[in-house]
């Protein structure tokens, strides 16, 4: 994470300076586009329950988020041989990076079992600001594929070829529960943000429901660090920081088009050597690799 729209953003955001080929794709096969800014997150929707008589996918979106982004997108790389797997990977990159910019500065202010509610709480917040058109949406529209069978093959191969996993239908199972759950909290009016704000009040819970609900929050904290506080990565205790998150989320807009474009020629090319080189030794939990 940080959240689907957000994450969303970067990717539409990112084609507006990329190459006519690059945007052209990601036209033609929009949804496959924004399923793959999502980058590994469905997978967490499949613990939204675990399912009963099979393994989970949620070790799929540890595992991933922890690795070498050269080793993910060298697997990667010849598993895309259509064109919807091909635009699924670069809105997969866009989530990469914004992943490895952002999550310093999510892991200092937002430890624990903060971090969550807090990327969800500012996913309206960017929306807003970015103010791209038909951002933000239902999910289920936003996100409506043809190509969910594709997608789901080449996770499957890519488990295979990274993990040595047998995962046909983890992928899908976990894309159909992630957007349930987030039909279930999209909530651009705040009608369920004020009802259960009030149920919390009541029962003297604040937060525990409303803090998973993708609506307009207050934000009492400064929660995207306008004002410029320091913070401390904690594996970077030494190095003091005061970006905002909208200085991170523009970083990861900036970069990104040149990794798409490098990702495009190295799919029609087989040379992969740029795009290897600019995607850099990184994982998007940030930590070092």
């Amino acid at each position: 994470m940080p959240y689907n729209f957000t994450h969303a953003l970067v990717g539409l955001t990112a084609l507006q300076q990329s190459s006519e080929a690059v945007a052209d794709l990601a036209r033609r096969y929009r949804a496959e586009f924004l399923i793959g800014t999502m980058g590994p997150d469905p997978y967490f929707g499949d613990g939204m329950p675990k399912p009963l008589f099979q393994k989970s996918g949620l070790v799929l979106a540890e595992k991933l988020h922890v690795l070498d982004g050269r080793k993910l997108l060298a697997a990667m790389l010849p598993l895309a041989d259509s064109e919807p797997k091909q635009a699924y990977v670069l809105g997969f990159l866009c989530h990469f990076l914004l992943d490895t910019i952002a999550h310093p500065y999510i892991e200092a202010r937002f430890a624990g079992s903060k971090h969550t509610p807090s990327e969800i709480q500012m996913d309206l917040m960017m929306a807003s600001r970015v103010a791209f058109p038909g951002v933000p949406e239902k999910p289920r529209r936003f996100y409506q594929t043809k190509h969910l069978r594709k997608l789901d093959a080449f996770h499957a191969q890519l488990s295979k070829t990274l993990f040595s996993l047998e995962t046909r239908g983890t992928f899908a199972r976990g894309y159909h529960k992630w957007i349930l759950v987030n039909s279930i909290s999209y909530d651009p009016n705040n009608h369920k943000l004020r009802f259960f704000s009030g149920l919390e009040r009541l029962l003297n819970i604040p937060g525990k429901l409303t803090g998973f609900l993708v609506a307009h929050h207050p934000d009492p904290d400064d929660r995207l660090n306008l004002n410029h506080a320091e913070w401390r990565a904690p594996w970077e205790p030494e190095h003091t920081r005061t970006e905002s998150f909208v200085e991170l989320f523009e970083r990861a807009c900036e970069e990104a088009p040149g990794l798409l474009n490098a990702t495009l020629a190295a799919l029609q090319s087989g040379d992969a050597a740029e795009a290897l080189n600019r995607i850099g030794a990184r994982r998007m939990d940030a930590r070092p690799v």
